[in-house]
């Protein structure tokens, strides 16, 4: 059973819950037999440090501590604008 972290970012809540929504959608597209295994929501502007993003900071410990076995966003850009941090990520 995949393990997903589903991520979404945004100073809207509607506009977070909407990006889940996509993100439910697309394991169901794509047919992956999954089990939500966190949702981390940031409330702010992407181009914030990560460490000042709590969601994204927990998101990344889940992964390094195996909680997690995927991650979906909606769009790239809610993870990181920077692209520095992007290589970070997927490191």
């Amino acid at each position: 059973m995949n393990r997903i972290a589903l991520f979404a970012r945004s100073r809207d809540r509607n506009q977070l819950e909407e990006q889940l929504q996509r993100c439910r959608q697309l394991a169901d597209r794509k047919g992956l037999p999954w089990e939500t295994a966190a949702v981390f929501k940031d409330r702010g502007s992407g181009m914030a440090r990560p460490e000042c993003r709590p969601a994204y900071s927990d998101m990344l410990t889940a992964i390094r501590t195996g909680r997690c076995d995927l991650v979906l966003t909606d769009d790239l850009s809610r993870l990181t604008r920077d692209m520095m941090d992007f290589v970070d990520l997927l490191q």
